[in-house]
């Protein structure tokens, strides 16, 4: 209320400096500065305290006290950002996502997660702890993974992860996505994160939404032709999407001296089923021929160096048609065996 108030004044103080007289100037001026004094202290005096108590609380050995401190720091935060978003405040919460206690890892997660309206804030804490905050995505809690995997999607949305180059740390990040041990969440979560990396998922869902608006105001036989075309068009960017899919798959299962015959091809329907839970479900529910044009363009050539990866690509491909067509039949059962009961 008392900022409130010397925010008040202090706009009333600069519009008088150029439209109202002197007087009237110096008389807000003289209401401002006790104001501003007395905030300074007052800021002073709370800043003094709350290190005072955070320093010691922050380890205390009770894990609901060390949670409950990083929820009321996030909570300033967000209240007073000027004041408490800073790298002084943030390096706790960088400390305590290595806490023992998984309810104070998740409550350091959330005071990364709280909705600041200013997120670049969040980069130098970023920038230093960003192996810890990777080896959260495979933390033995399955609600610290949750976190820290839609941090990571917050963060790319950002932008404050395009400095860094570290091939590995993405790596583990996106094999969340193939993870038997942990949630549907953590992997739809990776899946979303690998699929902000691969080219064929750029801007094209914008450029079909446009061609077939221009269907729409073009005359019927026109239409006609153009639709074809545009059936045709559409199959061959969600075949580039799949065919974008199962080539990362294929080489995150092929990473190592792994026989062929021995690929975990059964993770690839992890990946199926995050689809599902996605806007991109369409890719594993109606585009079937998109599906057998994928397959045809994922041949082998056998004079190729990475003809193993192309193989377990084309495996994973057909794996994925099998799921997908799987688990569409069996939610269409479903939902007429509940419309005729």
């Amino acid at each position: 209320e008392t900022k409130t108030k010397f925010d008040r004044f202090e706009r009333q103080v600069k519009s008088c400096s150029s439209s109202q007289k002197q007087k009237k100037q110096l008389l807000l001026d003289e209401q401002v500065q006790p104001t501003k004094r007395w905030l300074e202290e007052l800021e002073t005096l709370v800043d003094t305290n709350l290190t005072a108590v955070f320093m010691n609380r922050y380890r205390d050995s009770n894990p609901v006290i060390r949670a409950y401190n990083l929820s009321i720091l996030t909570e300033l935060m967000l209240k007073r950002p000027d004041l408490y978003l800073r790298d002084k405040y943030l390096k706790y919460i960088g400390w305590t996502l290595s806490d023992k206690n998984a309810q104070v890892r998740c409550a350091a997660l959330d005071g990364l997660l709280a909705p600041y309206s200013d997120v670049d804030a969040l980069s130098n804490v970023v920038r230093k702890f960003l192996p810890r905050l990777a080896d959260c995505t495979i933390d033995v809690s399955t609600k610290v993974q949750e976190k820290s995997m839609a941090l990571f999607l917050r963060l790319a949305k950002a932008s404050l992860l395009e400095d860094f180059d570290d091939d590995l740390l993405w790596e583990q990040i996106n094999n969340r996505a193939l993870a038997p041990d942990t949630t549907a969440a953590v992997r739809r979560d990776a899946l979303y994160f690998i699929m902000d990396q691969l080219e064929a998922f750029d801007d094209q869902d914008d450029e079909e939404q446009e061609e077939e608006k221009s269907v729409k105001s073009k005359n019927k036989t026109w239409k006609r032709d153009k639709k074809a075309s545009l059936v045709k068009s559409k199959d061959i960017g969600i075949a580039k999407k799949l065919n974008a899919l199962a080539s990362w798959i294929g080489h995150s299962l092929t990473n190592g001296p792994i026989p062929l015959e021995h690929l975990r091809l059964e993770l690839t329907d992890y990946v199926v089923e995050s689809l599902r839970s996605t806007e991109h479900a369409a890719l594993v529910t109606h585009h079937w021929s998109a599906f057998v044009r994928a397959i045809r363009d994922s041949d082998v050539d056998p004079g190729d160096e990475q003809q193993r990866v192309q193989v377990a690509t084309q495996r994973v491909l057909i794996r994925m048609l099998s799921c997908a067509a799987r688990l569409e039949f069996s939610s269409s059962s479903s939902s007429s065996s509940s419309s005729s009961s």
